[in-house]
């Protein structure tokens, strides 16, 4: 049995011994080795990025109307909410991200993204399902850099603070390679940066793609032994589980490299 065969048995394993104890649960896509990271509900995390509009005096007198009839929730037109959206009020953000109806009008999912993480970035943190979802839907080739900079931003430092949903989306973007391209660098900067509990997460699934492609040489094994050595402090029952069984297979590929390659091997301790 090659070593991402019995990678993918002992994730199975693992899998099958854990329990659902802890706050933050991870499911397991045999297919992919990808690890979901899902949160249960309650545990929201709300980031503040940027502070935006808390006052009705930092805002024009035109605005400060249309701000004081989305606060007492009556009707607010579509071009008055966007405008003081765009001034800045995370509140008008998440109401007009809510109006865009991009199911039906799919090429306006990159705006109802781009104003669901406008709110998000002010500190509502329930914005980031539909962010998320948004973000799914959206086309990156007709979607502008500067907007996909914005987007990904948002989300890592979402990921970064614990949110189980927008870690969730960065491993499913991180397999998919969409829409963001490459989000290796992100991820592991987000291991040995962070104590977050979703970096846990994030260094198996970084782990996984090394090993799931048949890593064999010394800079892939050592990189994955950085991130399983974490991983096993975890905890989580089931990301320790599933680490502390393939870390013995790592140690023996490694062991089994000539000498001159395992020793020149650099050291891929991951910050715990």
């Amino acid at each position: 049995m090659t070593l991402s065969q019995r990678f993918f048995f002992l994730v199975l394993v693992g899998a099958a011994l854990a329990t659902a104890q802890t706050l933050r649960a991870q499911t397991v896509n045999l297919n992919t080795g990808k690890i979901d990271f899902a949160q249960e509900a309650g545990a929201r995390v709300d980031v503040t990025i940027v502070r935006g509009i808390t006052r009705s005096d930092q805002l024009p007198a035109p605005l400060v109307a249309v701000r004081k009839r989305l606060s007492a929730k009556r009707y607010v037109r579509f071009a008055d909410l966007r405008a003081l959206a765009d001034y800045g009020d995370g509140n008008a953000a998440f109401q007009l991200a809510k109006r865009i109806d991009y199911v039906a009008r799919p090429q306006l999912a990159a705006d109802a993204a781009h104003y669901y993480g406008m709110a998000a970035q002010s500190g509502r943190g329930g914005a980031i399902y539909g962010f998320i979802r948004a973000v799914d839907a959206l086309d990156p080739a007709s979607t502008s850099q500067a907007r996909l900079t914005s987007l990904r931003k948002t989300l890592l430092l979402y990921a970064a603070a614990g949110s189980g949903p927008a870690t969730e989306a960065m491993l499913r973007y991180y397999v998919a390679g969409a829409p963001f391209g490459d989000l290796g660098p992100d991820l592991d900067r987000l291991v040995v940066q962070t104590d977050s509990p979703a970096a846990n997460a994030v260094a198996l699934q970084l782990a996984s793609q090394i090993l799931h492609a048949g890593g064999g040489d010394a800079a892939s094994l050592g990189t994955a032994k950085g991130y399983l050595d974490k991983v096993a402090g975890a905890d989580s029952l089931r990301l320790r589980l599933i680490a502390e069984n393939l870390l013995p297979l790592v140690n023996e590929q490694i062991a089994a490299l000539p000498p001159q390659l395992s020793q020149d091997m650099p050291n891929q301790e991951v910050s715990q």
